[in-house]
């Protein structure tokens, strides 16, 4: 991710939960299958990722803590996204993020 402007915790950070690449891996791929093999699933709306509830459920299980990243303008964090990670919840302003998964 390149922030492209400076982000503060009313304008969605960045945050992941370490540890989570490990703890919760086969959980992940198994969320990754279902999704390539049998497709979005508008059911549940989760399309191959961790809604709220189920990271939620997960941070509490597994204790995990979370590191929340407010970069400012030009800033790179690279991260392992197999693990739990995500945008806070809007209050305002704006956030313009340059994405590239490899």
């Amino acid at each position: 991710y390149i922030y492209l402007n400076d982000v503060d915790e009313d304008n969605c950070p960045f945050q992941y939960m370490k540890g989570s690449h490990t703890l919760c891996y086969e959980g992940r791929m198994k969320k990754e299958f279902d999704y390539y093999y049998h497709g979005q699933d508008y059911y549940r709306g989760d399309f191959g990722h961790y809604v709220s509830i189920w990271a939620e459920t997960l941070i509490r299980k597994y204790n995990l803590e979370r590191i929340i990243a407010k970069p400012k303008q030009g800033t790179l964090v690279l991260a392992d996204t197999r693990g739990i990670h995500r945008r806070t919840v809007p209050k305002g302003g704006e956030r313009y993020v340059a994405t590239a998964f490899f």
